[in-house]
Order: structure tokens, then sequence, then C-alpha cells
């Protein structure tokens, strides 16, 4: 029904309000019968152009500094999070690459020994208080740092 009456509007035949008084339908019924994708778009049609240039002219520019080009350059103030909707919802991808850290040596080790390096994998034990497990975690307050430190059972 909804869409009917969107294709009466369309083309010019009914305004919105006189088709949702003939259907029986409300105004918010009929605006929002859109999905939000189709309302971003409709909405921000305009402003496709814009960031695709940008973006074309400056392929290393992230989300942050696309925000502040369409600020500084064309005026144009457009929330971060909406900035990333709209990027994904029109496919434009920054053309970079993020170079992820190398793997330190300890960290190869422990990928290859996989579960043998956990040495309580072995311990096959039902009696309490036989294998303890601990951590330390480093604790930053504003008038210093303390360590806690925790010791458990490890069936605890």
């Amino acid at each position: 029904m909804i869409e009917y009456a969107r294709e009466v509007v369309s083309i010019g035949r009914v305004g919105v309000n006189g088709v949702c008084r003939l259907l029986g339908i409300s105004k918010k019924s009929y605006y929002y019968s859109e999905s939000p994708e189709v309302r971003l778009d409709k909405k921000y049609e305009g402003l496709k152009v814009v960031i695709s240039r940008i973006i074309e002219d400056n392929p290393a520019y992230g989300y942050r500094r696309l925000q502040k080009a369409l600020k500084e350059m064309h005026g144009i103030l457009v929330n971060h999070k909406l900035l990333k909707k709209l990027l994904k919802l029109w496919g434009l991808e920054f053309k970079r690459k993020i170079k992820k850290p190398s793997k330190s040596m300890v960290r190869k080790i422990l990928n290859f020994l996989g579960k043998r390096a956990n040495l309580l994998f072995r311990v096959k034990t039902g009696n309490i208080f036989k294998v303890i497990v601990s951590d330390i975690t480093e604790i930053i307050y504003r008038g210093g740092k303390a360590y806690l430190s925790v010791h458990l059972d490890i069936f605890g």
C-alpha cells in the first residue's frame, strides 16, 4: 500500500497529504516506510560528488581528514559517524593500505607451539590448590601507580 502511495505521489497525481488521507495512513508511516539507507541517500545525494572528488584528489585521507577537508574547503559540517555511514553506503573506500604490525619473536613461537605452549594443558589434576594461576595488573591513578596481583586455584 505504501509503495502505491509513493508511486502516485512521484508521478504528481496527488500530494502526500491527499494520498495519506485517501489510504488512511499517517504521514509518519509514509515517510518512515523507506529504509534508512534510502533516506540517507536521498538527503545527502549532493554530498556524494564532493566527497568522491576529495577522495580522488587525496587517496591517503581517512575519514577524519575527509571531514576536515569538507569543513575547510566547502564549508560543510558533517558528523564523523554520519560520514562513515555514507562512505559505507556509497561504497566509497580510501585507496590506502594499513600496515599491520609485524609479529614479535615471542608471538611467532607461541603461535608455532599452539596448545603445547600452555604447561597446564598437560596437567591432569582433580585436587584443589594443586595448581595455582596468577596475574599481575598495573593500575594507574592520579597519585601514581599500583600493582594488583591475583592468585587463583585452577578450578576457581
